[in-house]
């Protein structure tokens, strides 16, 4: 799980999955990239259109109709938008893998 801040300010824990149910929507963009080399786009609920988190790609590998990260891409789901707070508390969360091509 990690804690990331927007430019705007707002905060979110997020935790990075190779695989969601959720859709990708929009453009990818590299403005204010949480992780140096990737784009990004939001991801939302399938059904009911929610904000979930995001997906990210290599600059060098993303597509204009990409609809899944590649092997090198990731999703960063919102806790909070996914699991309440009690559940939350129960997880056990191990090492997470560093996503910054550049260390």
């Amino acid at each position: 799980m990690e804690k990331l801040r927007n430019p705007a300010g707002f905060e979110f824990e997020v935790v990075t999955f190779e695989r969601t149910g959720c859709v990708a929507v929009g453009s990818w963009t590299p403005e204010a990239s949480w992780y140096p080399g990737y784009l990004w786009k939001a991801c939302v609920c399938p059904k009911c259109r929610a904000h979930l988190g995001w997906m990210f790609e290599p600059e060098d590998s993303a597509t204009t109709k990409q609809e899944k990260p590649s092997e090198a891409g990731f999703y960063a789901i919102i806790l909070n938008n996914v699991i309440d707070e009690d559940f939350a508390s129960t997880l056990t969360l191990g090492a997470r893998l560093d996503r910054n091509p550049a260390l």
